[in-house]
């Protein structure tokens, strides 16, 4: 199967009017290397969360274009191979993505009325569940749940620290 992908790198958009949801969104993103993106948050937070591909620049800065925060994300060869760190930005921000190679972003977003700062998520802190029991058996990656939303310190943060999201 051949995907058209547009000009613009945007492989899929889901707004929430295009789903008649009223918070939730999400876009997929493909990257090319070396090529940067810059994604408007606007009236939502948003993931960065690697699906495939190569390691991953995330810059963040205010929508009136001050830098707030740099990221270097692994990245990982496919959502199987293992679990991935991410990003987080909140609203009314420009993040710009810049892979070394080609790379897959998924960047769920769900509007919202509070600005919170940047963060990284490292993923050895992402909790993971096994559920289920034999052919049923599954494994739950659970990004960004309250308590494990990134910290803006340690890791692979490039700048200014900031202070944790879930305290």
């Amino acid at each position: 199967m051949t995907r058209y992908l547009p000009a613009s790198g945007l492989a899929t958009t889901i707004t929430p009017e295009d789903a008649g949801w009223h918070w939730a969104g999400l876009r997929l993103l493909q990257l090319a290397p070396g090529i940067p993106q810059t994604v408007e948050t606007g009236d939502a937070e948003v993931f960065l969360l690697p699906l495939s591909g190569g390691a991953l620049t995330v810059r963040v800065a205010a929508a009136d274009g001050a830098p707030e925060a740099e990221f270097e994300l692994t990245g990982r060869d496919s959502v199987f191979s293992r679990v991935t760190d991410f990003a987080y930005a909140g609203r009314d921000c420009l993040v710009t993505l810049t892979s070394t190679g080609r790379a897959e972003v998924a960047v769920p977003s769900a509007r919202c009325s509070t600005r919170r700062p940047a963060a990284y998520g490292p993923a050895e802190d992402v909790p993971v569940e096994v559920r289920g029991a034999g052919p049923a058996t599954r494994q739950v990656t659970n990004f960004g749940t309250p308590g494990h939303l990134g910290r803006r310190t340690g890791g692979r943060r490039k700048e200014r620290e900031m202070t944790d999201l879930s305290g």
